[in-house]
C-alpha cells in the first residue's frame, strides 16, 4: 500500500526545469505552475495534454508545499510532456533575490523613458524595459507579502508594507495598464 501512496505523490506533480542560454539551471516539482504566455496566463497541472507556448516576459508561479512562489522570465518557450515542463528562458530571476525598492526604481525610471521615448525603437524598448520592471516588483511583492489585499487581512509587516508603497505601485499600474 506505501508505494501506491508514493505513486500517488508523484503522479499529481510537474517537474518544472528551466534553463536560459547562460546555462543556469532551475528543477523544482510542484503542484501547479501558472506561465506567463504570449496569449495570456496559461495553467499547468499534472498529467496535461503534451503542448508547446510561447512565453512573454512576466511572473511565473509555482505552488509547492501548498505555497506559491513566484520567478520572472524574461520571455522564451515552454513545452509539456509526460508530466515535465520545461522551460527555456532569455533569462530568469527568483522573486526572493529581488528587492522591492529597486524593482520600484527601475518601474519608475522605465516610465520615464517611456514618456520621452520619440522614436519606434526608443518606444518598443521603453515598453520592454516597463514589462521587465513591472514584472519584478511583481515577483518582489509577492515574495514580501505584499499581493494579499485588502489591507485588513494583511499581517502587520505587510500593512506596514501598503501602506508605504500600496499607493504608488496602484498609480503605476492603473498608468501603465489601465
Amino acid at each position: 500500500m506505501r508505494a501506491e501512496g508514493e505513486a500517488t505523490a508523484v503522479a499529481d506533480r510537474v517537474q518544472l526545469k528551466i534553463l536560459s542560454p547562460e546555462g543556469e539551471g532551475f528543477t523544482e516539482s510542484a503542484t501547479e505552475v501558472i506561465l506567463p504566455s504570449a496569449s495570456g496566463q496559461l495553467g499547468i497541472l499534472a498529467n496535461h495534454a503534451p503542448m508547446m507556448s510561447a512565453l512573454d516576459v512576466g511572473v511565473l508561479r509555482y505552488k509547492q508545499d501548498g505555497e506559491w512562489k513566484p520567478l520572472v522570465v524574461m520571455g522564451g518557450f515552454a513545452t509539456v510532456e509526460a508530466n515535465t515542463l520545461s522551460i527555456l528562458v532569455n533569462d530568469w530571476e527568483s522573486g526572493d533575490d529581488i528587492s522591492v525598492d529597486q524593482a520600484k526604481e527601475e518601474l519608475e525610471e522605465a516610465t520615464k523613458a517611456m514618456e520621452v521615448a520619440e522614436s519606434k525603437t526608443e518606444k518598443l524598448e521603453a515598453s520592454q524595459a516597463v514589462k521587465r520592471a513591472s514584472a519584478r516588483l511583481q515577483a518582489a511583492m509577492y515574495t514580501y507579502g505584499a499581493s494579499h489585499l485588502p489591507v485588513e487581512n494583511a499581517s502587520v509587516p505587510e500593512q506596514a508594507f501598503l501602506h508605504e508603497h500600496g499607493d504608488w505601485v496602484k498609480a503605476q499600474l492603473s498608468r501603465l495598464c489601465l
